[in-house]
């Protein structure tokens, strides 16, 4: 039951604001009364309905009578703003229902129709394979073309493509920005008129296939109306080849295991550490566990002892150049071409003293830096004719240029000189740094001048003698 009306003293009182005062008129004696009448019946219970956020002019639909206790709530009529959907209806408890369904009223209860956002953001970032960003102007120019298919099952055009900030949609709202509209997308990225290929897809930051995986429009619950979800598309060159890339570092002309190696990638225009295990092999040769998709690196050696430094061996089979500004850092370019016809990219240094001179004092103009040059280290007997470090490899005693011959594999047995029985008659052979592509220790120009200098000493001292006889 309900409260229909109430009566004091036979007068409308109104039971939620009125009061009763005591006595009431001047005139009442100790015997009398005042009547207070509340007059009931039995409670109608209603569903009634509201909106929250609805489109402008949309009414809320009528009251209804419960049957049974229950009531089927009703559908709204059509969006009148097409930026605007219906979520749901709520109850005063919080919980949600869809339209159509059957929900128990005991009493009167009004049922909220809460309306929301339509459509949403999608950003698109396209980046090479190693993460980083692409510019607007390389975008132009990939030839990659990009499709939407809705629920109406057929490919739209919807977007002109961004490479930091960028939306798909069906809807355009007044100020000319395009969203998806609330459902379930397929995404296509096609890459049959480009060079480039897609890697990979991550959509939140989770993998997505865009063959088969759908993207949910909004797809989280939480989504407010100024989030996005993010679509990022990796690409790389077609094609593109792996190759392993092989380390070499000698002291005083022996293979050290005692330096380790870097990868470094440029990302969004920053070298930044790739993850990639390195590690030498019974032969001391080091070799970093994924080979490399072509393209430009650097290494940077860890573990040089306090005073020493790497520098680049001169050889026509070491890729890796120095970098004048970082110390221990080197570049490393990743190419077919650069791997020639080897089994893979070799990087080779020759770890020295940090302080040494900057000239060598036995050979002018010479950087003892630089390996192959300084004639009291192993391997650089000036009595022997060696091999010209600008032309690594080269034998003296050959008339064949280095240009002229093929590329070699280094060899895991460096170090070893063919056996005197193997030499021909008069035949001088170059030692040799290591076999595995590195530069040769020995010096032919060093040699040389060393010979020419010991005939002049000689000339002067015959002179000499002939000047005392006189």
């Amino acid at each position: 039951y309900e409260v229909k009306e109430a009566l004091f003293e036979e007068k409308p009182f109104d039971l939620k604001k009125d009061v009763i005062s005591v006595p009431g008129q001047e005139a009442l004696n100790d015997t009398w009364t005042q009547a207070l009448e509340v007059r009931i019946q039995k409670k109608e219970v209603k569903a009634t309905f509201s909106y929250e956020n609805a489109p402008e002019g949309m009414k809320a639909p009528a009251d209804m009578t419960p049957e049974n206790g229950k009531v089927i709530l009703p559908e709204p009529e059509a969006s009148s703003d097409p930026a605007k959907s219906f979520l749901f209806w709520k109850d005063p408890a919080g919980n949600k229902y869809q339209p159509g369904a059957e929900v128990e009223v005991k009493e009167t209860t009004n049922f909220v129709g809460v309306w929301g956002k339509n459509y949403w953001k999608i950003v698109l970032n396209l980046r090479y394979a190693n993460g980083e960003r692409i510019t607007d102007k390389e975008i132009e120019d990939l030839g990659l073309t990009y499709k939407v298919v809705g629920s109406d099952g057929v490919a739209h055009d919807p977007w002109e493509i961004k490479s930091s900030l960028d939306t798909v949609t069906f809807f355009k709202d007044a100020d000319g920005r395009y969203y998806f509209i609330r459902g379930d997308y397929k995404i296509i990225v096609d890459d049959s008129k480009s060079d480039y290929e897609v890697k990979e897809a991550l959509f939140e930051e989770k993998p997505f296939d865009l063959k088969k995986d759908l993207i949910s429009v909004p797809g989280k619950d939480s989504l407010t109306d100024t989030s996005t979800q993010a679509l990022e598309v990796r690409i790389q060159k077609k094609d593109l080849a792996s190759i392993p890339v092989r380390v070499e570092v000698r002291e005083d002309g022996k293979r050290v295991d005692s330096i380790s190696f870097q990868v470094q990638a440029k990302v969004n225009g920053v070298w930044t550490e790739v993850e990639n295990p390195f590690s030498y092999n019974d032969n001391k040769q080091g070799e970093f566990e994924n080979p490399l998709l072509e393209g430009e690196y650097r290494l940077k050696a860890l573990g040089v002892p306090e005073g020493k430094k790497l520098v680049v061996q001169s050889s026509p089979n070491n890729m890796a150049k120095e970098i004048a500004s970082l110390k221990d850092t080197f570049s490393l370019l990743v190419s077919e071409e650069n791997k020639g016809n080897l089994t893979a990219i070799w990087a080779m240094f020759d770890l020295v003293e940090d302080d040494e001179p900057g000239t060598d004092p036995s050979d002018p103009g010479k950087d003892p830096s630089e390996p192959g040059t300084d004639p009291s280290k192993p391997g650089t007997d000036p009595t022997k004719p060696g091999t010209d470090p600008s032309k690594p490899g080269t034998d003296h005693s050959k008339p064949a240029t280095e240009s002229s011959k093929p590329r070699t594999e280094p060899s895991t047995k460096p170090g070893i000189k063919p056996s005197e029985t193997d030499k021909k008659p008069g035949q001088t052979t170059a030692s040799k740094n290591h076999g595995s592509g590195s530069p040769s220790t020995g010096d032919f120009s060093l040699v040389t001048v060393a010979g020419l200098g010991l005939l002049a000493a000689c000339g002067l001292v015959i002179l000499n003698k002939k000047k005392e006889v006189r």
